[in-house]
């Protein structure tokens, strides 16, 4: 394998800072994998369990001398080189699984989990109180999940209406698709991949609440043909940009950046607290009105509307 990027995710979909950076690195480290009789799952519990030992070395930095922090923030990266090969690595051998989605997204929780625990162990070990650094630190780590889980969610809508229909189920599949996989796992005997698809279930209802489920492609007829699904990714083409600084990989190169920086700049890791609580949160919620305004726009161009009213021409 040459090239690499013949691995990657869509262009259109995905991170800028996983695009040009993570994923050409997790590009080594698939080509050294590929030969190994080693599995994306298991690369995936690999990345977990780095994540948490990134965490620890964070945690446990001495007070007089915090030299220690940027080590584990360079264990921290491997780990996000190591959450990028997993998928690399499937996609290489053509071995993507709806058990290896939601494992991922576990194992994201747990090294996220991990830098977020890490730091407000070592500001507390410094003198800063337990109340602020919770509140302030679950803040931060609600809005992380807000950002990732909208952007995960805007990426998979937009490749299930831009993508032709054979792609659509990989990208999107419905609930009962899922329970189908899950039915298949029981049948087969593996119980624990049946039970980590049962909570893809949960996850994915909870991806699918409120206003989501009135969109084009979830509730409301998906694009049908090449025209609706290039007039699709016109309209959402700027959105779907944006999401993509909303990503995971951005946030966990920000914990990165702070361990780098925390010997010379205790206050680091509150700086990229506030940085998700304010602007990041800011560019959410005009992401997500922007997306209103459009998707009724675009419903009524394909004349779709759920309350019938009458559909306009549909405009190129």
């Amino acid at each position: 394998m040459n090239d690499t990027r013949a691995t990657f995710k869509p262009r259109d979909v995905e991170e800028p800072i996983d695009y040009w950076v993570n994923r050409p690195l997790a590009g080594i480290l698939v080509k050294g994998l590929a030969p190994l009789p080693i599995t994306p799952n298991q690369v995936t519990v690999l990345s977990g369990l780095v994540g948490i030992a990134a965490g620890a070395v964070i945690a446990t930095a001495p007070l007089d001398s915090l030299w220690q922090v940027p080590v584990g923030g360079a264990v921290l990266y491997l780990s996000v080189l190591l959450d990028c090969a997993d998928g690399q690595l499937a996609r290489l051998r053509g071995t993507s699984s709806l058990v290896g989605r939601f494992l991922d997204g576990c194992v994201d929780v747990a090294s996220c989990g991990a830098a977020f625990l890490g730091f407000a162990i070592l500001m507390y070990r410094s003198g800063i109180g337990f109340w602020p650094i919770n509140i302030f630190g679950w803040a931060a780590g609600y809005a992380m999940k807000w950002h990732v889980h909208g952007y995960d969610h805007a990426k998979n809508l937009y490749l299930a209406n831009t993508r032709p229909e054979s792609e659509r189920a990989r990208a999107f599949p419905t609930i009962e698709e899922i329970r189908t996989e899950q039915a298949r796992l029981l049948a087969e005997g593996d119980k624990l991949g049946a039970m980590v698809v049962g909570g893809f279930v949960r996850f994915t209802n909870s991806q699918r609440q409120g206003w989501q489920l009135g969109r084009i492609g979830l509730g409301v007829q998906g694009a049908r043909d090449d025209r609706e699904r290039a007039l699709y990714a016109a309209r959402f083409g700027t959105t779907m940009k944006l999401w993509t600084w909303n990503g995971l990989g951005l946030h966990l190169v920000m914990w990165v950046v702070a361990c780098l920086i925390t010997p010379y700049f205790h206050w680091a890791c509150i700086v990229v607290c506030f940085v998700y609580l304010v602007p990041m949160n800011a560019l959410t919620v005009y992401i997500l009105r922007k997306e209103r305004s459009l998707e009724r726009s675009l419903q009524a161009d394909l004349g779709r509307l759920a309350d019938g009213s009458p559909a306009r021409a549909v405009t190129p």
